[in-house]
This record gives C-alpha cells, structure tokens and sequence, in this order.
C-alpha cells in the first residue's frame, strides 16, 4: 500500500522532527509538508506510527494534524496534478493526468 502523509505542525523543532521521522522511514517529499510512503506493509507504517506518537509528547493543538491516506494501486494513476511533480511519477512509475 502506498500512504500520502501530510502534517500542519505549528512548532518548528515538532515540524522538523517529523521530516526527519519519515525520511528515516523511506518516506519521500513531495511538498514542505507532504510525504509519500511507497509500498509501506503494516508492519513498516506501525514503526513510523510509533516514532512519531513519541516525538508527540504533548496533545496537537487545535489546528495542528498529521494526516495518513492510504492510496490504492488502482488509484495511483488517477492522481492529478500541476507544477514539479517529478518525484512523484519517479515513485509512481505512472503518467500521470497534468492538472493545468
């Protein structure tokens, strides 16, 4: 399964922490705060749970969030977009639909 990570973190040591988190974990930037985590099993997405609930030591605040959507196979060819999205169809291995 592939997962689109995406977090809004309003401490900057927190935002950086987490960066680091999930480059450690394979994980690949697409924006400042946007990850793909590519072919991740249970096992590999439970780990990077686990590192980040204990870098959260204190509970988010009302407008902070991180955000785990999965993204089916089927699905990964479907993505649109617009601008740079090299890093993204270097993961893929799809053409993707340009947005404008």
């Amino acid at each position: 399964m592939t997962y689109l990570i995406s977090y809004d973190i309003i401490n900057d040591k927190l935002r950086n922490n987490i960066a680091k988190v999930l480059k450690r974990n394979s994980c690949q930037r697409l924006q400042k705060s946007v990850f793909i985590a590519p072919h991740y099993d249970a096992k590999k997405l439970y780990k990077t749970k686990f590192q980040l609930e204990k870098l959260i030591t204190e509970p988010l605040q009302t407008e902070e969030s991180i955000i785990v959507i999965p993204i089916e196979a089927d699905n990964i060819n479907q993505i649109v977009w617009a601008g740079n999205a090299e890093t993204l169809k270097n993961i893929v291995k799809v053409n993707l639909f340009k947005f404008f």
